[in-house]
């Protein structure tokens, strides 16, 4: 009797060891679930904290133009009072116009001089340091009150090994092409096709190129050394964005994203970038912008008829003003179905006898329709979840250059749809795909912000 009580309380001894064991490794499995559960919501937290306060400055900002709105109102009420209580002979307007052309008069005149006297001053202090500005620039910055002798980087010309990235070996390939300055580089703006040239030519990607082509726009901008050009181009500043956005919402998008850097730097003030809006305008750096926005729709049809792509008039016509390169992969806005993560051959075979083949058929046919995508999820025998982030890529992928792998991982960080996209920040957008991207990867490589910029603003009209 005391041999069979003894192996018993031996076998629960071992059982329970078992179990304990059992339990520690299931506890440390769960664990893990439930710390990369908690990150993936902490982003979706962000993405959503982001989006919110995008919205709140919104209705701030109408808030504001309502109260312009009344001032000016009232402004012009008084105005007319004023008008009526004068004698019948009198024309207050006439009145009013004539002193202001007569102060206006006084005062451009004595601007004039005193802005040929600078330009002059300014011409021969950059010579004394070996700088070459043309005329329109060495006027335009002694309205601004530059400071020719002093002043640092005032250049607007660099050697291109000057540029992140560029190696002796890439300069000594460049040399043989005719590139050997920051102003060569520039030139090419406006040639769709030299980036692709020179990449080739190099054997490396063409976006390395574009980059040492923007950045090169940026460093003839005058205090924009090689670190402000990386960070402006980094946080998705162009020439372009300079010529045409405002300079004060600029600072402040380029001011948040140094913040968020490892390594942030000392960020150009306001009056920078108010100058530097008007030489973007100016100089020859925004022409390749200019050039790709003027595209005309019939050469740009051209150029997608011999891609196989269709679009419509509405869409080139939007990528045309916008300076979408029409040579860039995936500018096609309908796919077929199975591009879509999740969507294998059965799904798209039974997706196929509904009348959905392409993506477009998939957004036009259930996006915002709940009794649609319970009555297909429910045939499909999937989550009407599932269903719903299916449809959410599907729109994302109508924007030029985003593919089935990005749409996914902007449906992953929150954005489910680009009306979504066409409210949220751009960089903060940015940053929240590359923090998850690194922790679980699901593109090779996150798109650059200014590539986010640009769907941001398409998503605002397309949404």
């Amino acid at each position: 009797m005391s041999f069979i009580l003894g192996q018993m309380l031996l076998c629960l001894l071992i059982a329970g060891l078992i179990g304990a064991i059992i339990g520690w490794l299931m506890r440390g499995s769960c664990s893990k679930k439930l710390r990369d559960c908690q990150d993936e919501w902490k982003m979706k937290m962000g993405s959503l904290e982001s989006e919110y306060h995008t919205k709140l400055q919104y209705a701030q900002n109408q808030d504001s133009t309502l109260e312009e709105k009344a001032t000016q109102e009232a402004t012009l009420k008084r105005h007319n009072e004023n008008v009526k209580s004068q004698p019948a002979s009198y024309s207050y307007e006439k009145t009013l116009q004539e002193e202001l052309n007569i102060a206006q008069n006084a005062t451009t005149n004595n601007s004039k001089s005193l802005l040929t006297g600078a330009a002059a001053l300014g011409s021969s202090t950059l010579l004394a340091r070996n700088i070459s500005l043309s005329d329109e620039k060495i006027s335009l910055y002694s309205e601004h009150g530059i400071d020719f002798e002093n002043a640092k980087d005032l250049e607007d010309n660099y050697n291109v090994q000057a540029l992140t990235g560029l190696e002796v070996a890439h300069f000594q390939k460049l040399q043989t092409m005719g590139i050997t300055s920051t102003k060569d580089f520039a030139s090419l703006s406006n040639d769709s096709k030299a980036s692709a040239k020179i990449s080739k030519e190099l054997g490396i990607q063409s976006s390395t190129v574009d980059s040492w082509i923007e950045k090169s726009c940026l460093l003839e901008l005058p205090g924009v050394d090689i670190k402000t050009a990386d960070l402006m181009y980094d946080a998705g500043i162009t020439s372009k964005k300079l010529s045409s956005y405002n300079p004060q919402e600029l600072h402040k998008e380029i001011s948040l994203y140094n913040q968020k850097q490892a390594n942030p730097i000392a960020v150009p003030d306001l009056k920078s970038f108010s100058l530097w809006a008007k030489v973007a305008k100016l100089s020859s750096m925004a022409t390749g912008a200019v050039a790709a926005a003027s595209l005309s729709k019939d050469s740009a049809k051209e150029r997608l008829a011999s891609q196989k792509i269709t679009l419509s008039d509405e869409k080139i016509k939007l990528y045309t003003e916008n300076g979408v390169n029409f040579e860039d992969a995936n500018l096609e806005d309908n796919y077929d179905i199975r591009v879509i993560e999740g969507i294998g051959p059965k799904y798209a075979q039974s997706l196929k006898e509904m009348g959905i083949t392409t993506t477009q058929e998939l957004v036009s046919k259930l996006y915002k329709n709940r009794d649609k995508i319970d009555q297909v999820s429910k045939t499909l025998q999937i989550q009407p979840e599932v269903l719903s982030s299916w449809i959410s890529m599907a729109d994302l992928i109508q924007l030029p250059g985003v593919d089935a792998q990005v749409a996914e991982l902007m449906q992953t960080v929150g954005i489910s749809t680009t009306k979504e996209l066409g409210v949220v920040n751009p960089i903060s957008l940015h940053s929240e795909m590359v923090a998850f991207n690194k922790k679980s990867p699901i593109v090779p490589e996150v798109p650059a912000p200014v590539s986010i910029t640009l769907w941001s603003k398409l998503a605002k009209v397309l949404g």
